[in-house]
């Protein structure tokens, strides 16, 4: 999900998204149709606004939100990540142990060159790559615009976004690419999770993907291979959109 050809970038996300989802239900149950939300963007800010985080304070919310906002815009595909509630999930998860880094082993030492199938090997936990990595990125948004994040528009934006998925912006607390990671994964969990996290608003990305969700009454169709999915999703908690 480069940051260069944002749109390319976009459009393979989501089809590599839909084809992870495709797995986990089951083959032949996805239609091909698009979906766009009906909550509009503006709502969707003005909704995000209201709401009270729990975990980041005013400018650390004011930077998820546009920085979310760039990761996954809306079109005519479907919601973006504001309309689907993604900030509000990032948010919630953490005051979790995922955000604790209670899930997994976080005593050193830590040899952060190593293999990706020696786990994770870095110090921070979620929490604390996030607090450090959006005080970095305002303290060079201050240097190199005199404005914060939100505030510098959106090509600056992705800009910023692009250099820290590279990695080439200089931290001193972490590698930016490692706040950049964390930030793209948590987002795009956000955006696909069930709504009782927080996030994929009225299960429109679902909706876009024909995505069934947790419902348990599709047993007749699982052999019915390239047929669209009719039925709307169902959340975990038993909400139909």
């Amino acid at each position: 999900c480069s940051m260069d050809g944002k749109e390319t970038s976009r459009r393979r996300f989501l089809a590599g998204a839909a084809a992870f989802t495709g797995r986990l239900a089951g083959a032949g149950l996805f239609g091909c149709g698009s979906a766009v939300s009906e909550r509009s963007q503006g709502e969707a800010k003005r909704a995000l606004g209201q709401y009270k985080p729990v975990f980041f304070t005013a400018d650390e919310w004011a930077f998820v939100m546009a920085a979310c906002d760039r990761l996954i815009p809306p079109d005519a595909n479907g919601p973006g990540a504001l309309q689907a509630n993604v900030p509000v999930f990032i948010d919630r998860q953490m005051l979790t142990d995922y955000g604790s880094g209670g899930l997994w082993y976080m005593s050193g030492p830590f040899f952060p060159d190593s293999k990706p199938e020696f786990g994770y090997q870095y110090k921070f936990s979620p929490r604390e790559i996030y607090r450090n990595g959006i005080a970095e990125v305002a303290a060079h948004c201050q240097r190199q615009y005199g404005r914060s994040f939100d505030q510098i528009g959106e090509s600056a934006q992705d800009a910023v976004l692009a250099a820290l998925e590279k990695g080439s912006l200089q931290f001193s607390s972490i590698p930016s690419a490692i706040f950049f990671g964390q930030l793209l994964a948590n987002t795009k969990e956000g955006y696909f999770a069930d709504p009782m996290y927080g996030g994929n608003e009225g299960m429109e990305a679902w909706k876009m993907l024909g995505f069934p969700g947790a419902r348990g009454d599709y047993l007749e169709l699982v052999r019915q291979h390239n047929k669209p999915f009719l039925k709307g999703p169902v959340s975990i908690q038993g909400e139909g959109a």
